[in-house]
């Protein structure tokens, strides 16, 4: 008897277990659907943040308010989600000639809070190193890793004084200036195509700006035009 009584316990424990591990799984199972639904949502929320960004429309309803005041009026959205959301439009969407943003179908796989996290990288990083099955925490990962180690952007200094084959061919020539070549590491932050949407986007591209030097990771702020 106290043979039998020592084993029959392990199996009971046994079953139970893989009962409670197959609920378990058809919970966890639900709480991904129902989730990926609400990144669905969010990305639609995005969209719709966007176009009322867009020229400053929501100021229509709303003359007295900045665009912060006026999301966290109507919908309950901290500064940072607001500015978020419409960046990731910013980022990774795009407005047909209709007026309706969506984003673009190389992302559409992506859930919202992935591309969120990736917003800093450029597209090619985002194709390199990224895939749509890979968790948040992973991709907030190789983010942090991609704007560490990986430069977007090298400049390097250059001169213009002659070589010692030039002129006399003197090979000692005084005029020679050697000029050591350095790099710098840079990221782009926001892009835009007139001065109208610059102008609109100021209080965003600030903080953007203020966030990545009290991070510790920002030396120098450039600004540069494209032609």
């Amino acid at each position: 008897m106290s043979k039998q009584g020592i084993q029959n316990p392990p199996k009971v424990q046994e079953k139970v277990n893989t009962t409670l591990q197959k609920e378990v799984n058809k919970h966890v199972v639900k709480v991904l659907t129902e989730y990926g639904k609400a990144e669905k949502a969010f990305i639609n929320v995005a969209c719709e943040i966007a176009w009322l960004y867009h020229d400053n429309r929501y100021k229509a309803v709303a003359v007295n308010c900045n665009f912060e005041e006026f999301c966290k009026e109507k919908f309950g959205f901290e500064k940072s989600q607001s500015y978020g959301l419409k960046s990731l439009v910013t980022r990774f969407g795009k407005c047909d000639e209709n007026g309706v943003y969506t984003i673009e179908d190389k992302y559409k796989s992506y859930g919202q809070t992935q591309l969120m996290a990736m917003i800093p990288l450029q597209d090619a990083q985002i194709e390199d190193n990224i895939r749509p099955d890979m968790s948040v925490l992973k991709i907030k990962g190789i983010v942090k890793d991609l704007l560490k180690v990986e430069p977007v952007g090298i400049a390097k200094t250059e001169t213009n004084a002659p070589t010692a084959n030039a002129g006399d061919n003197s090979e000692n020539d005084d005029n020679i200036i050697d000029v050591e070549a350095s790099e710098r590491n840079c990221i782009e932050l926001a892009t835009y195509s007139s001065f109208k949407e610059f102008e609109s986007d100021l209080e965003h591209i600030l903080q953007a700006v203020s966030d990545r030097f009290k991070s510790g990771n920002a030396k120098y702020v450039n600004i540069g035009i494209e032609w």
